[in-house]
């Protein structure tokens, strides 16, 4: 028993980010994730384990088995708990007229600026490796008139990053997006009314690239945004003819109000579910669908972590064969 229970545990440490559950808060105490392990393990320990290369894995129940995987780390989906935490640090940096960065949980995001052109590029954290995105020259419309004005983010996957030049109250806003798994790119503009007041904060766009969030504040008195002037606006971006997005009197009506002071950061979760805008000291979640997708999107099995780490053959091989029943 006790070398199965070992094996268990190595299988799952070769996740690295496996060793970081305990120091990131996922759960107070490792113990309760080796009590969970040899709590399983015991469902079985009266069952005769098979010598024939079947992994015991697939003897535990499914009950077991689902509890499991709630304690892990998918690259693809995230309970609330889970999005909070990995939101929080989410920093911007900016060196006064050289270069604005935003710190993420595993990678980097910065536009610097080298002699006549502005490099935009990606860092992975645990590598240190520096990506290069794109790079304008000064004089193209993509090019910052001020560094510190370009805004900069990517997906929860790190696959997109979206980029735009000038949040200037007084000029259309340009978009940039990149799809860096598959070497392409595209160019959005937004559309406003030259009487509408409204200053573009922040931009996030969801991992499959479908759905962009633009987080505006409205100023003076013409401010579409009552209260605390703020709104969060959605575009399905999928299907966007000519790639211009028209801030018209419907879609500013359409736009979610916010609450909390000063936001200045917005991202969505991994499923694409929900989006959450955050100040520096206060955050909002908005729901993008129902309960019940949300709830399907989220759902954490043993087999689709195994899946996505390629691990556990024999398992992938049932489970897929149960779900085909």
């Amino acid at each position: 028993m006790i070398k199965k229970i070992l094996i268990f545990i190595s299988l799952i440490s070769v996740d690295v980010s496996a060793m970081q559950w305990c120091k990131n808060g996922y759960f107070s105490d490792f113990s309760t994730f080796l009590a969970l392990i040899v709590s399983g393990a015991s469902q079985t320990s009266k069952k005769k384990f098979p010598n024939n290369g079947i992994c015991w894995l697939e003897l535990l129940p499914p009950e077991i088995q689902d509890h499991i995987a709630s304690y892990l780390v998918f690259s693809d989906r995230e309970t609330d708990q889970e999005f909070i935490k990995r939101t929080l640090g989410i920093t911007l940096i900016q060196v006064c007229g050289v270069s604005t960065r935003y710190k993420y949980l595993n990678s980097i995001i910065k536009i610097k600026r080298s002699g006549l052109f502005f490099a935009l590029s990606i860092i992975h954290k645990k590598t240190r490796k520096e990506r290069s995105i794109c790079s304008y020259f000064c004089s193209s419309e993509f090019a910052p008139r001020r560094i510190s004005d370009s805004l900069v983010a990517c997906s929860p996957d790190c696959s997109k990053v979206i980029y735009s030049p000038d949040a200037d109250r007084e000029l259309p806003q340009k978009l940039h997006l990149f799809d860096i798994y598959k070497n392409t790119q595209s160019k959005y503009y937004f559309g406003n009314r030259d009487d509408r007041k409204i200053r573009y904060v922040n931009n996030a766009i969801s991992s499959d690239g479908k759905i962009l969030t633009s987080l505006l504040h409205g100023f003076g008195d013409s401010s579409p945004f009552p209260a605390r002037n703020s709104g969060l606006h959605i575009s399905d971006i999928s299907d966007v003819t000519k790639n211009i997005l028209e801030l018209s009197d419907e879609e500013i009506a359409k736009c979610k109000l916010i609450t909390i002071n000063n936001p200045n950061i917005v991202t969505f979760n991994k499923q694409g579910t929900k989006v959450i805008v955050r100040s520096n000291y206060e955050y909002e979640i908005f729901d993008l669908c129902d309960e019940a997708e949300h709830n399907q999107k989220s759902r954490k099995t043993l087999a689709d972590y195994f899946r996505q780490r390629g691990i556990c053959k024999n398992l992938l091989c049932r489970t897929e064969s149960e779900d085909n029943l």
